[in-house]
């Protein structure tokens, strides 16, 4: 049973992370689209043009080390993702190989006893 509880956990655990990342994900795609609009508008527009100065210089001072951190963790969370799939695996073949462990199904006769239909 300790192992149910920890796979529920990790499950618990994988949804947060998974409702970060895609937030992150969502954040990331809408900077992109103000980029793009602002190098559209930068050949007429002197503060689009300003503001994208001022992303260029920053790409160019701190931005890789940003970026290059931010991939960084991409790639260990895929692993982590990667791993914890992997036992999640080798747990379901361990719950089919020993049948003897399996907990069994609650009979639920008071919810068959309440919905019966008087007309």
């Amino acid at each position: 049973m300790d192992d149910m509880e920890k796979l529920k956990a990790m499950v618990v655990e994988l949804g947060k992370n998974k409702s970060t990342f895609t937030r992150q994900i969502l954040e990331f795609e809408k900077l992109q689209s103000e980029i793009a609009e602002l190098q559209q508008r930068a050949n007429f527009d002197p503060a689009a043009r300003s503001k994208l100065d001022k992303l260029n210089d920053y790409m160019s001072r701190e931005g890789n080390d940003a970026q290059r951190r931010f991939a960084e963790k991409m790639a260990k969370s895929e692993t982590s993702l990667k791993k914890v799939g992997e036992q999640l695996n080798s747990l379901s073949v361990l719950q089919q190989g020993s049948p003897g462990k399996e907990v069994p199904a609650v009979n639920n006769t008071a919810l068959k006893k309440l919905s019966r239909n008087f007309a």
